[in-house]
């Protein structure tokens, strides 16, 4: 087997020369330089055009309603649903906190997709021979929930990628999931954090409210434990299933370091009281 050299030539400065296989050719700097540059265009070109591909997806009447403080659209907006909205600044940190460790926790860092968790899913799903895990971002779950239906095609993923990097470039990360947290489903036909938060506990997650207390990291960590599989996953349905969730969801807190191993334990050992569903 030939090894590949590079190096740079005595006889002509600026120059590379790249032998492989008994053969060489020269590069010169600017020729490098050139290539580069080719190369980022074409890395921006294809950016660009999955940007506005992800724009041309989307149906802005319906994003605004979305977030809208008081309704969603339902039915092609027709028959908007009241719901309480709530700001990211207005809820608790380790709220936000409980749904970005189980959900994506590197949400910060990435572009709407997240590599990673897309080859590894990939990787399981092809070892199982099935379906097993799904890659989704927090960011492609809003733009699956928010324009496109739940089927397991790879049409619809590629649109939820195309979509999720369009909102990665026209909102903020906070605007991201609070858009995310206000609409995301919980069960029992209840839509967003709040409505989750009465439903099963009786609380709220905003601060100053003066009706109901303000859910506590245990019951924060329950809610993060839902949009996996909402039903399945219910309190009220089944509780032994509920509260492994929810140390998951603590432990996952624990390592990103969100929460103290103290305070890991406290919200495992707090009683929860679940609301009898109606």
């Amino acid at each position: 087997m030939h090894k590949t050299a590079i190096y740079k030539t005595n006889h002509r400065p600026n120059q590379v020369q790249i032998r492989r296989s008994g053969r060489s050719f020269h590069l010169s700097l600017r020729q490098i330089l050139i290539l580069c540059s080719a190369a980022f265009l074409l890395f921006m070109t294809v950016w660009i055009s999955m940007v506005l591909i992800g724009h041309a997806l989307i149906d802005e009447r319906k994003l605004a309603a979305y977030r809208h403080p008081d309704s969603m659209p339902v039915q092609g907006m027709d028959a908007p649903i009241p719901r309480d909205y709530v700001h990211l600044n207005e809820m608790p940190d380790y709220l936000r906190n409980a749904f970005v460790a189980i959900e994506d926790h590197r949400f910060e860092n990435h572009i709407g997709i997240d590599p990673i968790a897309l080859a590894r899913s990939l990787w399981v799903d092809l070892v199982q021979g099935h379906k097993a895990q799904g890659g989704s971002t927090i960011t492609m779950q809003l733009a699956r929930n928010m324009f496109l239906t739940n089927e397991k095609t790879f049409d619809r993923k590629w649109k939820e990628m195309l979509i999720s990097v369009y909102l990665e470039q026209r909102f903020s990360k906070d605007e991201i999931l609070e858009m995310y947290l206000n609409n995301i489903y919980f069960g029992h036909g209840i839509y967003g954090i709040e409505g989750a938060a009465s439903y099963y506990f009786n609380k709220t997650v905003r601060y100053g409210s003066n009706d109901k207390p303000l859910i506590n990291l245990s019951e924060a960590a329950i809610l993060a434990s839902l949009p996996k599989a909402p039903e399945s996953y219910s309190p009220v349905r089944n509780w032994d299933k509920a509260k492994t969730r929810q140390q998951l969801v603590l432990r996952r807190m624990n390592d990103l370091g969100y929460i103290s191993q103290d305070q890991r334990e406290s919200a495992i050992g707090q009683q929860v009281f679940i609301k009898p569903a109606s």
